[in-house]
């Protein structure tokens, strides 16, 4: 029988969460386009699932090596940074790229820097909502 570390499950149940939260991102997403059409994404909910997985699969592959320093040394302080972070970044790059247009310019920059961190606010509002509900 296998045994499953409980961090992988965590992850997994986290990455399902934020697919199943993440979805009024695309929709958030196709709006800003409409009303403001140098931040239009094309594909916004395929977008937002590729930020996702990728995010995921970033967090598990840096999480894994700490998991298994923290599990053979239990003494040593090592942390794993949060997945919200893997997310920002991860983000902001596919917004970078995405974004319609053909020149990289500070403007675009400012614009997928703000679609990221609008996302993370969203993610943080909805996870203290549900620690609210729940606790």
């Amino acid at each position: 029988m296998t045994v499953v570390p409980p961090f992988f499950l965590v992850t997994i149940t986290v990455a399902i969460g934020f697919l199943i939260v993440a979805m009024p991102l695309g929709l958030f997403l196709e709006k800003m386009g409409v009303i403001y059409p140098e931040s239009k994404i094309p594909r916004p909910f395929k977008t937002v699932f590729w930020i996702v997985l990728l995010a995921f699969l970033i967090h598990l592959i840096f999480g894994l090596p700490v998991a298994a320093v923290s599990s053979v040394l239990p003494g040593l302080g090592i942390s794993s940074p949060p997945y919200l972070f893997w997310f920002f970044t991860v983000g902001f790059v596919v917004f970078l790229f995405r974004l319609d247009g053909e020149r990289l310019s500070l403007k675009k920059v400012k614009i997928a820097a703000g679609l990221c961190g609008g996302c993370i606010l969203w993610l943080v509002f909805v996870l203290q909502a549900f620690m609210y509900v729940v606790g």
